[in-house]
């Protein structure tokens, strides 16, 4: 049964009239370097977003669930696309708005940090601490601050403790006197 509105009388869609999300992402899109379908439409943080069923989802994980399936649960997807271009700058770049499935990939949460171009994703891809000492697991020690984790070399550590201890002992000796 259709319903006509009040005011004009024209009839009112249904929710079977509604075009699918993925169909309504997919006609505004365009093809991009690296075989990219980038969504042209309404973005938010950088990433396309369509409305469906009056929530705000993004464009390229509507269009994931649509070709390819459900993501599974905790998984989140990583644009692959991103990854690959050295020349990406970061942060609100086109490969938010790809929409192509062959370029997304669930993964977790630390993977999807850790393989952008992050502050955190460029310091795990270091292999040696400034000083040139190899961030091997003997050499290595992973302390917190401030609730995160960050990576210490032990070499340079005991450098550091025994300057110190040195220079305070000298302090000592030099507050006691001849």
């Amino acid at each position: 049964m259709t319903k006509d509105c009040p005011t004009c009388n024209r009839r009112l869609p249904t929710p079977a009239d509604r075009v699918p999300a993925a169909d309504r992402v997919l006609a505004k899109t365009v093809p991009a370097q690296g075989g990219c379908i980038v969504f042209t439409g309404w973005t938010k943080g950088g990433y396309g977003m369509v409305a469906d069923d009056s929530k705000e989802k993004r464009a390229h994980r509507v269009v994931y669930e649509a070709l390819v399936g459900e993501i599974p649960a905790g998984l989140v997807l990583d644009h692959l696309c991103h990854n690959r271009d050295a020349e990406c700058p970061g942060g609100h770049c086109i490969h938010r708005r790809c929409v192509n499935p062959l370029h997304l990939a669930p993964v977790t949460n630390e993977v999807n940090s850790l393989s952008g171009q992050s502050s955190s994703a460029r310091n795990l891809a270091k292999t040696h601490c400034p000083k040139g000492h190899a961030y091997s697991p003997e050499n290595t020690v992973v302390v917190h601050r401030l609730g995160r984790p960050f990576r210490r070399c032990v070499t340079c550590h005991r450098v550091r403790t025994r300057e110190a201890y040195r220079a305070q002992r000298q302090r000592a000796l030099e507050e006691a006197g001849p």
